[in-house]
């Protein structure tokens, strides 16, 4: 039987949803399918639901954003019940990525006039492309001409994984 155990849906940095990749397990003859999205457990319900309808076995699981002294560390969770602290912690993990962009966004606003914290909190992008809001952010306001180019500004700026 084949596993995938690590998949990422629209909800996290992936483009399908969660029927999107049962339906592709399926093709690919997965009999046990685990979604692992960056610091979020929305795709759980659905993915339950649609593996359920094609006899595919879902792992419950999730990608934790952490750091450990100067490493940046992607914690994988599978099989978990439902745990207050648990649930504390990934939400900890999903804001402080929040917040990176947050500051990224305040302090280009100060050099830069096409970006304000305002216009990025009202922002909205089609997560089916891929990647994360703040990424999606800079390219739209023209700061990059390539999505993923955007990292280097987190990292000038000093909002890239290892500050938060």
């Amino acid at each position: 039987m084949k596993v995938d155990m690590h998949m990422h849906t629209y909800f996290s940095d992936g483009t399908m949803s969660p029927e999107e990749i049962v339906q592709k397990a399926k093709m690919r003859e997965v009999g046990i399918l685990a979604i692992t999205d960056h610091n979020k457990l929305e795709s759980w319900e659905e993915l339950q639901k649609a593996a359920a309808k094609e006899g595919i076995i879902p792992i419950r699981g999730v990608e934790i954003n952490a750091a450990y002294k100067d490493k940046v560390l992607h914690l994988l969770a599978y099989g978990f019940e439902d745990h207050t602290k648990l649930f504390e912690l990934i939400d900890l993990a999903d804001r402080e990525m929040q917040r990176m962009s947050d500051d990224l966004i305040v302090n280009l606003s100060k050099i830069d006039e096409r970006v304000s914290l305002e216009d990025f909190n009202a922002y909205e992008y089609d997560r089916r492309k891929g990647g994360w809001k703040g990424l999606h952010y800079l390219l739209e306001r023209g700061l990059t001409t390539k999505l993923f180019e955007g990292f280097r500004f987190y990292r000038e700026y000093g909002c890239d994984f290892p500050e938060y």
